[in-house]
């Protein structure tokens, strides 16, 4: 067995008879204390829009490198997550999307990748990201489909 915590002491508090004073030794932080690194405050405008929309769904505060698990997160949050954050900026994450980056600055990363992507789709004239590369698309430029004569 691996205990959950441990706890520096310079020395053991002793009962009268010289053994160890179980009841003296101090407890262990919370878990939630112990396993939250330092707050990190969002840092991008979207940071911060996630970052009230996982407040709002957990019901913590929550900076940009805060676990997503360790904040009380779970598959039925992520749902909720992904379909307001797809509201918020018009973007397609899946819960996994959630679920795997598991801060709010990786997720955010993500979410402006996809708007990127997006921007670039609309200046090259393509909603659907193949920027008529296809065979027909080929066809038609060279003036009709050579597979039907």
């Amino acid at each position: 067995m691996v205990p959950s915590a441990f706890v520096a002491l310079d020395r053991f508090p002793l009962t009268e008879n010289g053994k160890t004073d179980r009841a003296a030794l101090p407890a262990p932080a919370p878990a939630e204390e112990r396993d939250r690194p330092e707050y990190v405050a969002p840092r991008t405008p979207t940071e911060e829009a996630l970052a009230d929309i996982w407040e709002e769904t957990l019901g913590t505060s929550v900076g940009a490198e805060d676990d997503y698990f360790l904040l009380g997160g779970d598959s039925m949050r992520a749902l909720l997550i992904a379909c307001r954050a797809n509201d918020a900026f018009a973007i397609t994450l899946t819960p996994r999307d959630v679920l795997v980056s598991r801060t709010v600055a990786a997720l955010a990363l993500l979410v402006e990748e996809q708007i990127l992507s997006e921007f670039e789709d609309a200046a090259y004239g393509d909603a659907d990201g193949d920027h008529g590369t296809g065979p027909d698309d080929e066809d038609a430029a060279l003036g009709g489909n050579d597979h039907e004569r």
